[in-house]
């Protein structure tokens, strides 16, 4: 007989939704939950600003970001464990410890070749490859699908040897969307409706923002949002909702682009792995394909944020339990700023009394802690950054601000443009041709040294460098940008 559950959106949960949102600003969430047997729905706040249009937690439809993942992961699970695969002659089988040379290896290539033949389907997909997420250098010309992107690695630096540290990479994901379209021979949306989707009855899960207008669902998109202060900025409440343009990142981004509902998205969180039979003795937080692996109350949890342009969301599931637990909203913190609502959630539906909940407290002061050294002071990240750099400028630059202006380029990063306005002391750079377009501006340090600051979303310093030609012109610029450490340049040269 079926289980007979009380929902877990109480009054006080409600309360807390309500008080979080207004801190962190976001503009509306939905969540689903599903414990055993019995599915329980809520929304809370708007799903447009302008018309004033509430959230229908089976209708409208957020960009669920990164914790696809996972969907990816279980449409690999799915081709190993297919006859397509398993009929083949043993050596010719793939499975999660297939370097990835073998499976696309003229794709596949790296700056080292021997790390190249090292990495496994595995490894990308825990991120162990070695390599960075290189954000920047993906959606431009060259780099507009999986095999673009996955081609254009050579072009771009390593951090370090293969399973040497952990390192999250987006890029590695698109590599492996890549490599399961070869061997299936089928776009990634298309073999997880086949396989996925369909099967479960996700009805209400889209393929991005095409997939959405093909099938004249794109109304249901809410309207995302990004709001215009930084929580360490003094004027933080004094800020706004921005409207944020929906950006179908598709070709690039693994599973990342998928639009859905939380009430068709609970669907595939709710298959059930089978019962852990060791204890989870806990520790710290693991990742394995897909998912961050982590403990609370006793019990394995696996869980994920994600993020989009305007868009953020988090899934978790504790198996054991049979509970899962979807939150959708729309701004891009959401799936980091609030997840304190969705472990609230889960000690509300084990019956733990109000008092002694731990989780949505624990979780909102370490995400206070975390925006304060994420976003610590302009002047604390250029000191980090120029330690020995004089308090004062004591060499300007070599020439003109006017003439650093140009075209650039760098084969794996694409183009740069630099343009200075009239009456301006800096440097400003658009980057609107890639996956996350960012504005950046660029200020002097000292002689041919400088900082790129980015004037939207995380706001990011990096160190940056100018070189001056023996024709006594600007011949190219070096910018900290790929994240394999602070001092490491990526070069643009100067297109003439």
């Amino acid at each position: 007989m079926p289980s007979t559950r009380t929902s877990p959106f109480t009054d006080h949960f409600g309360f807390l939704v309500h008080e979080t949102i207004k801190k962190w600003k976001v503009p509306g969430l939905a969540f689903s939950v599903i414990h055993e047997d019995q599915e329980f729905s809520k929304a809370y706040g708007l799903a447009n600003i302008e018309k004033n249009e509430s959230i229908d937690v089976d209708k409208t439809v957020f960009n669920v970001g990164s914790t696809t993942k996972a969907q990816l992961c279980a449409a690999w699970a799915i081709y190993i464990n297919s006859e397509s695969n398993t009929m083949k002659l043993k050596k010719d089988q793939v499975g999660w410890k297939t370097p990835l040379a073998q499976i696309i290896p003229a794709d596949f290539i790296l700056p080292d070749p021997i790390h190249a033949q090292q990495v496994t389907l595995e490894d990308v997909l825990c991120h162990k490859s070695g390599m960075v997420s290189h954000d920047l250098a993906y959606g431009w010309g060259q780099t507009r699908t999986p095999r673009d992107v996955t081609r254009n690695l050579r072009n771009l630096a390593l951090k370090s040897l293969v399973r040497s540290e952990w390192s999250y990479c987006n890029i590695g994901y698109g590599v492996a969307t890549h490599a399961l379209e070869v061997l299936t021979g089928k776009a990634l949306t298309e073999y997880l409706r086949e396989e996925l989707w369909v099967p479960l009855g996700m009805k209400s899960t889209f393929g991005g923002i095409q997939d959405l207008d093909d099938k004249n669902e794109a109304e249901r998109l809410a309207k995302g949002y990004t709001w215009s202060r930084l929580p360490v900025d003094e004027d933080w409440e004094q800020g706004g909702f921005e409207l944020s343009q929906p950006q179908d990142i598709s070709p690039v981004s693994g599973a990342g682009y998928i639009n859905s509902t939380t009430s068709s998205y609970l669907v595939v969180q709710s298959q059930w792995s089978p019962p852990f039979t060791t204890p989870f003795e806990g520790g710290h937080v693991q990742y394995a394909l897909g998912w961050f692996v982590g403990v609370l109350h006793g019990f394995k949890v696996l869980y994920h944020t994600g993020g989009s342009i305007g868009y953020g969301a988090m899934v978790m599931l504790v198996p054991e339990c049979r509970w899962a637990a979807v939150m959708l909203g729309n701004e891009f913190n959401t799936g980091l700023r609030v997840a304190s609502l969705v472990f609230e959630l889960f000690e509300v539906s084990l019956g733990i009394p109000e008092h002694e909940h731990k989780a949505f407290m624990k979780t909102d002061e370490a995400v206070a802690a975390r925006e304060r050294l994420g976003f610590s002071s302009r002047e604390t990240r250029l000191e980090a950054l120029f330690p020995d750099a004089p308090s004062r400028t004591s060499i300007p630059p070599a020439l003109p601000l006017a003439s650093y202006a140009g075209a650039y380029f760098n084969p794996g990063y694409g183009p740069l443009t630099l343009t200075v306005s009239e009456g301006e002391d800096i440097i400003r750079c658009e980057i609107t041709d890639r996956t996350w377009p960012v504005s950046i501006k660029i200020q002097h340090v000292n002689a041919e040294h400088w900082f790129f600051e980015q004037t939207n979303g995380n706001r990011e310093i990096w160190k940056a460098e100018s070189k001056i030609g023996v024709n006594g012109e600007v011949e190219r610029f070096g910018v900290a940008i790929d994240g394999t450490s602070a001092d490491h340049l990526v070069w643009f040269d100067r297109l003439r």
